[in-house]
């Protein structure tokens, strides 16, 4: 929408990004039940044979597929910059 915005409807950058979520939507398919109430929107329910959640690996409880030590490694990779950040230069409360 922000690219429609500035008018960059029809430049290059639009025409890769409409090509990339073509193609990213072809496996699409299925049906979302929404809930409005006083302005907001929220998913009610879904159904998709195409589905890539499964219960099992979204759990966060243990017993699933899904092993919770990998969580570890991601954390501390993600959180490293703040790391670094608050030893560069760190807050003075």
């Amino acid at each position: 929408a922000e690219m429609v915005y500035y008018g960059m409807w029809y430049c290059a950058k639009m025409d890769a990004l409409m090509a990339f979520i073509k193609e990213a939507q072809k496996p699409v398919s299925g049906e979302v039940k929404l809930s409005f109430y006083k302005g907001n929107c929220r998913v009610a329910g879904w159904k998709s044979s195409n589905s890539l959640y499964i219960d099992e690996i979204a759990s966060m409880e243990g017993g699933g597929t899904y092993n919770q030590d990998d969580a570890e490694g991601f954390l501390r990779i993600m959180g490293l910059p703040l790391r670094v950040q608050g030893s560069v230069r760190p807050r003075e409360w």
